[in-house]
């Protein structure tokens, strides 16, 4: 039987993920962020003072890709770098003011995504799902 896109699993994946980048794209743009800024600043928000390689890391991206995320929040006044105290070389990254002041909003909206994504699906069942998810990212590493 050869393959068609309807049978596979990356194709869902990739459909799947442009559904929940639209609809985060959508809800944030009334507070001037787009879902990949997001995926820093909720990194940030989770840990204050992280390098851009943790944060590269994190959010599975190229260093150019999170370079250009972080041009333009540093641009709005969301994010600040500073020299790490210990190795000058190093930058760490630290969400400002402004950019807590979007957080409890910018988590309705991450989690009103999330129940969106997996209301058919039980508690169960969505375990069960994001332990495959991330085996799946780990077979691709």
């Amino acid at each position: 039987m050869e393959p068609s896109m309807n049978n596979l699993l990356g194709y869902w994946l990739k459909i799947t993920y442009r559904h929940i980048c639209n609809y985060l794209d959508e809800q944030l743009a009334p507070f001037g962020i787009t879902n990949a800024q997001l995926g820093v600043l909720l990194l940030l928000w989770e840990k204050e003072g992280l390098t851009q390689k943790d944060l590269q890391e994190g959010l599975g991206i190229r260093a150019a890709s999170l370079s250009h995320l972080m041009k333009g929040l540093e641009a709005k006044g969301l994010i600040r770098r500073q020299a790490d105290e210990r190795d000058t070389r190093v930058n760490r990254v630290y969400p400002t003011d402004a950019s807590r002041e979007l957080r409890e909003a910018c988590l309705r909206i991450t989690a009103e995504g999330e129940r969106r994504l997996t209301e058919h699906l039980t508690a169960a069942e969505k375990e069960q799902l994001l332990g495959q998810m991330k085996q799946m990212s780990d077979n691709l590493k």
